[in-house]
């Protein structure tokens, strides 16, 4: 087997372990994994639950989790904290956060990313590969990590492929079964990186992609969640033109939408959260200004991330409209994550609702099938819904698809007021309670 040594062992990294770790080659597996983690409190944690065959987040994703238990049962992934078994690898996989977009974090992440490279460069045999897949600024592999890389004088083979990992259901199909870019700084480093790719991507169904460089392929990856982030915050300011016009929103999309060329226009959303679309569109301008040190102002990307962060302000201030009192009531917010179907909490646009809530002195419990504890908040969250509890007011914030399978007549009472804040419920749950004559609202259409 072929050692391969992947850094990070988060929402990304732990998914790449099992994606390299389950190939097989005539009924063998041909790829002995070794998940990297940080000398700290967190990185020892991590390491401890992963071994114990426990993934780092909460998934909903049976195949991902059937495949990772065979994994650790057959003894082919090992998570460690031990940076010297970089030296026994012939594959790097770096897949850590970094953040340039956020000027607190900056100078700390980037000097987290060149401690990495350097310890690479220190321990990595000669002609190893490394393949960079975290998301990047435009120029950051060739300007920034290829001279590190270079003082070693080691025939390292930099490559950089970047993830498109959707956690939810299909989390592991998504980076198996999906598309994928890559380039290299040379022609061995190309093939190399291209024949490990056509190991653990169905690349049959799912052909890979090489281009020029890897300037170009960070460009890529900056312009696909650009691309997701301008869209989204494109439809916030007809969000603001239907409320003002008494316009049923939802229904003018999913008219549009039957038009296969405007199928991927948005609904309205209570925000953006997660660690991508708040940050990415951000990356471009760094590169200009520190890479490229030329004179461009990226608008479009700068103000798409600006209005995605002020989207719950416009739905708390519709709520703080339309409900007078808020003291004492009872308020269940249903969804804490970022994003539908997956346990991560890191900048979810929930977080805006739950604080609006506890300064009007209401009292708030908090309810996501994917999440156990709110750590952000120190909330420990409900895993049922109490059918007893009076809720005066419920707010649907997250569309999970279990939502969209709940009986809500059953679970709360007649006088309890539905918000639904981002599309999570379905055509025939919003007929119910509207037959049933229940107080319900809709983001698009309150």
């Amino acid at each position: 087997m072929k050692n391969i040594c992947i850094i990070g062992q988060g929402f990304v990294g732990s998914v790449m372990s099992v994606a390299c770790a389950r190939v097989k080659k005539n009924n063998k597996k041909i790829f002995k994994v070794y998940g990297l983690e940080s000398k700290n409190d967190y990185g020892l944690k991590n390491v401890t639950r992963l071994n114990k065959g426990r993934l780092p987040f909460k998934s909903n994703d049976q195949f991902l989790k059937k495949e990772f238990k065979k994994i650790i049962k057959s003894g082919n992934f090992l998570a460690t904290i031990d940076d010297k078994i970089i030296t026994k690898c012939k594959i790097i996989i770096v897949s850590i956060n970094i953040d340039v977009a956020n000027k607190k974090r900056r100078k700390k992440d980037l000097q987290n990313f060149k401690n990495l490279i350097y310890l690479i460069g220190k321990r990595a045999k000669r002609n190893t590969l490394i393949i960079l897949e975290s998301t990047l600024p435009p120029g950051f592999s060739e300007k920034i990590v290829l001279p590190i890389i270079k003082t070693f004088k080691k025939n390292l083979l930099l490559s950089y492929s970047y993830e498109r990992v959707m956690p939810g259901t299909n989390y592991l199909n998504s980076l198996i079964s999906n598309y994928r870019v890559y380039s290299g700084i040379n022609a061995e480093a190309k093939k190399k990186c291209r024949d490990f790719l056509n190991k653990i991507i169905d690349t049959k169904k799912y052909p890979l992609t090489c281009l020029q460089n890897i300037r170009t392929v960070e460009t890529a990856k900056i312009l696909e969640n650009t691309y997701r982030a301008v869209n989204i915050a494109f439809i916030d300011e007809w969000t603001k033109f239907s409320e003002i016009g008494d316009i049923n929103l939802i229904s003018a999309i999913n008219a549009i939408k039957m038009r296969s060329t405007h199928s991927n226009i948005r609904f309205p959303g209570l925000g953006v959260g997660g660690y991508c679309l708040t940050k990415d569109p951000l990356f471009a301008q760094y590169s200009v200004n520190n890479i490229f040190k030329k004179n461009l102002k990226l608008k479009f990307s700068n103000m798409s991330v600006k209005t995605n962060n002020l989207m719950p302000k416009f739905t708390i201030k519709k709520l703080n409209q339309d409900i007078i009192k808020f003291k004492n009531k009872k308020i269940l917010l249903m969804g804490v994550a970022y994003k539908s179907d997956v346990g991560d909490t890191r900048q979810s646009p929930s977080s805006s609702l739950f604080d609006f809530i506890k300064k009007k002195q209401a009292i708030v419990n908090c309810h996501d099938p994917f999440v156990d504890y709110w750590e952000e908040k120190n909330e420990t969250i409900l895993k049922e819904i109490n059918a007893r509890e009076n809720y005066d007011i419920v707010l649907f914030a997250v569309p999970h698809t279990k939502f969209k399978f709940l009986k809500i007549d059953k679970l709360f009472k007649k006088k309890t007021i539905i918000y639904d804040l981002n599309n999570c419920l379905s055509l025939k749950q919003i007929n119910n309670l509207t037959k049933k004559k229940y107080s319900f609202k809709q983001l698009g259409n309150f």
